[in-house]
C-alpha cells in the first residue's frame, strides 16, 4: 500500500512536533544543571499544552509582509552592541572564494575588531572558559554543528556581530546597532512556506547581540538539551533558534526590540534577501506536481507563476547571503 505524499509530508510533520515535545519534556525534567547562570533556569518552560501555539508554526491565512521602505535608523549615538566582528573557518585557510565577503566587511567597518576564529581557538577557548560544554562540543556530528554552536558562545562571552564567510556586505552596521542590543535576520520567507509552514524562521548566518545579553544566555543554557537532536537545524542551527527566540519574546513580553534586553527578528529584506538557489529551482516541480496544496504553498505559486515574488537585494540591504556553505540544504 502506497501513502499519498501529502500525507506521508504531514506524518513528517507531526512526528516533528512530537520531536520538539520530547525535547521540552527533557528541558522541563532537567534539575541538576547549572550553566551560565541560575537566572536562566525557568525562562524556557511553556507547557505542553502552549507549544504549538507559542512556536505558531501552523497559521493558515498568514502571508509575506514585503517591507518596500527601511526603517529610520538613529545617524549618532552610541552603539549597543561591541564593535567587534566574530568569523569562524575550520582552520586559517580559508577558501578563496570568501575573500571578497571578508574585504566587503572590513571595508565597511574600518573601526572595528575582527576577531578570527578555527577549530582549534575555539576548542580551546571553551576548554577555558565553558569546560562543562567541552564534551558536547567533541560530541557534535559535525563542523557545521560547532559551527553554529559557537557563534552563541562568543556572543555570550565577547559580545558583537557574527557572520558566516559568504555574508557580502554593502554597508556599515553602526546605525542598525545604534538602534538594537541584539538581534538576528528571518531567512528568506520562501524557505518555511514553500514547506507548507507559515511562520517566520530564524537565521543563524548574521547575527548580534550586546555582551552576556540575557537572550544568548538562554541559547547556551539549551544547548545540552537539545544536542539530543540529530538534524542541525534541531539541535544547533535556525529551527533551534526559532524555538528558543519565541518563548524568549513570549516570557518576556512587555520588552520591545530596541529595549536593552529585547531582542530583532530583522525583515529578510535587510540581511538574507535571496533565498537559497535550490529553492527557487524546485517551484516549478513543486507548484506543477502537488494536487493539494497548503494555503502558504498556495500563496507562492501564484505569486510564482505571476511573477510576483520579490526576491531580489534592496537598495536599503545591509547585506545578502550567497548561501556557498549549504547550497545543498533543502
Amino acid at each position: 500500500m502506497h501513502l499519498p505524499k501529502q500525507c506521508i509530508q504531514r506524518t513528517k510533520i507531526v512526528y516533528s512536533l512530537l520531536f520538539l515535545t520530547v525535547i521540552y519534556l527533557f528541558i522541563l525534567a532537567d534539575k541538576k544543571r547549572e550553566p551560565v547562570g541560575s537566572q536562566s533556569r525557568n525562562t524556557l518552560a511553556p507547557t505542553e499544552e502552549k507549544l504549538i501555539e507559542r512556536f505558531e508554526l501552523f497559521d493558515p491565512t498568514k502571508t509575506p509582509v514585503y517591507l518596500s521602505e527601511p526603517e529610520s535608523f538613529p545617524v549618532e549615538g552610541p552603539l549597543k552592541i561591541e564593535k567587534i566582528f566574530h568569523q569562524k573557518w575550520i582552520d586559517n585557510n580559508v577558501l578563496r572564494q570568501f575573500e571578497s565577503n571578508i574585504k566587503s566587511l572590513l571595508q565597511n567597518h574600518p573601526n572595528w575588531v575582527y576577531r578570527f576564529w578555527t577549530d582549534a581557538s575555539m576548542r580551546k577557548f571553551i576548554n577555558d572558559m565553558f569546560p562543562y560544554m567541552l564534551s558536547i562540543w567533541d560530541n557534535y556530528p559535525s563542523d557545521m554543528h560547532r559551527s553554529n554552536a559557537m557563534r552563541y558562545i562568543v556572543l555570550y562571552e565577547y559580545g558583537g556581530i557574527y557572520a558566516d564567510l559568504d555574508i557580502k556586505f554593502f554597508r556599515s552596521l553602526d546605525p542598525f546597532v545604534r538602534k538594537y542590543s541584539c538581534f538576528t535576520a528571518r531567512e528568506p520567507f520562501l524557505h518555511p512556506m514553500r514547506l507548507g509552514i507559515a511562520h517566520d524562521k530564524a537565521g543563524t548566518a548574521l547575527m548580534g547581540c550586546r555582551r552576556k545579553h540575557p537572550f544568548m544566555k538562554i541559547l547556551l543554557y539549551n544547548l545540552p538539551s537539545f544536542s539530543i537532536a540529530n538534524e542541525r537545524q534541531d539541535s544547533v542551527g535556525p529551527l533551534f533558534v526559532s524555538i528558543v527566540y519565541r518563548n524568549y519574546i513570549t516570557e518576556a513580553g512587555h520588552l520591545k526590540p530596541t529595549d536593552d534586553n529585547g531582542v530583532y527578528l530583522a525583515p529578510a529584506e535587510y540581511f538574507m534577501p535571496v533565498p537559497i538557489p535550490g529553492v527557487l529551482k524546485s517551484l516549478p516541480s513543486i507548484c506543477h506536481t502537488k494536487k493539494q496544496k497548503t494555503y502558504p504553498l498556495k500563496w507562492i505559486c501564484s505569486h510564482f507563476e505571476q511573477g510576483l515574488l520579490k526576491i531580489d537585494i534592496n537598495p536599503f540591504s545591509f547585506t545578502t547571503h550567497e548561501w556557498a556553505l549549504m547550497h545543498e540544504r533543502d
